[in-house]
């Protein structure tokens, strides 16, 4: 599990320097609804659980929620991209982000 969130980090922190340094900041409300849709999710589930070992998974909350705003905050910013790769892929976050909260 380690490895996954240092391998995600990774991939998704450069990007998100060199966005943040460019001002893309405008689908933002977008990403912090990702992140509370993720996060309210989790904590529903982890409630729903009879498991004695289902609160740890409040640990990691934040960090799926980080993920799936990130996600959604890409699927805002490519939408509207002229090419249309870029398009694609932004709805494959899109269905990576709404996946993540569904898996969860």
């Amino acid at each position: 599990m380690v490895l996954v969130m240092l391998f995600i980090a990774v991939l998704f922190v450069p990007p998100l320097i060199v966005t943040f340094g460019k001002m893309h900041r405008k689908y933002l409300g977008l990403a912090l609804i990702f992140f509370a849709l993720t996060v309210v999710a989790g904590l529903w589930v982890i409630k729903q659980s009879r498991s004695s070992n289902a609160a740890i998974g409040i640990i990691f909350l934040p960090f799926y929620g980080a993920v799936a705003g990130t996600l959604g905050w890409a699927f805002g910013n490519l939408k509207g991209s002229a090419k249309w790769l870029m398009r694609l892929l932004g709805w494959v976050c899109l269905l990576v982000a709404v996946g993540g909260c569904k898996i969860m």
